[in-house]
């Protein structure tokens, strides 16, 4: 029987984070550089996720748009139904161009920070030929040394990831982070309203012995691909 995997050395972990806290003349570069770098990939990660919520919500929204330029009430055979539908079309499309602002604009901001990242200290170079970039060791450790000391969890946070975790102004408490969260929440209720769009629909058009049937052969792969998607926890931390 194949032993089970040994388990992950978080002590050792922590601990290399810890060392951070010391200063920047008694720790290994390549190892700062190292910490630095996977932040700032993980950062281009969440664009890449923001990237496809934005496509996502900008499908529905267009959508949306083409109902607002479409809609006559004289479409509709129930006229109660007419206000049930025109208010959350209207939120739909506000939500939706919201969402599609805020994470696009914050994919962009977030490459564009990583980009001056890699300027600044490469991709895959070590700290020795960094040197020579510098000309000396002291400046590269004076440039690296701000980057150790911009947090209090111990680790290296280069452009990127030091904005997206920090207010970048001083009239709100808005980062990278609270953006993203914001652009998810406007995604989520575009979907809804989209859904009470259809359903709407539905029930407007078809006879009553196909309305029930019908709304629910809309409502219940959602409600089963959203469980689906809250069980496996994949709605989780996107941020």
């Amino acid at each position: 029987m194949a032993s089970s995997p040994e388990p992950l050395h978080r002590p050792k972990y922590s601990a290399m984070l810890q060392d951070t806290e010391k200063p920047i003349e008694s720790l290994d570069l390549d190892v700062v550089l190292f910490q630095g770098r996977i932040g700032e990939e993980c950062l281009e990660g969440k664009a890449s996720g923001a990237d496809n919520i934005a496509m996502l919500s900008a499908l529905l929204l267009a959508y949306s748009v083409e109902q607002i330029f479409s809609l006559k009430e004289e479409d509709f055979q129930q006229p109660e139904i007419f206000l049930w539908f025109g208010i959350p079309l209207g939120l739909a499309a506000g939500s939706g161009l919201a969402s599609v602002l805020i994470l696009a604009f914050l994919a962009i901001k977030i490459r564009r920070l990583a980009g001056r990242s890699w300027c600044q200290f490469g991709r895959d170079v070590d700290a020795a030929l960094l040197e020579r970039k510098y000309g000396d060791r002291e400046i590269l450790q004076s440039a690296l040394r701000p980057f150790t000391q911009n947090n209090s969890v111990g680790e290296v946070r280069f452009h990127a990831r030091e904005w997206y975790y920090h207010p970048d102004n001083k009239t709100s408490a808005m980062h990278g982070l609270t953006l993203f969260q914001a652009g998810f929440f406007m995604f989520g209720i575009e979907v809804l309203c989209v859904t009470i769009l259809l359903v709407a629909r539905i029930i407007d058009a078809w006879a009553n012995t196909f309305k029930m049937t019908m709304a629910l052969l809309t409502v219940v792969p959602l409600l089963l691909a959203f469980g689906a998607l809250l069980v496996t926890g994949s709605l989780h931390d996107l941020a």
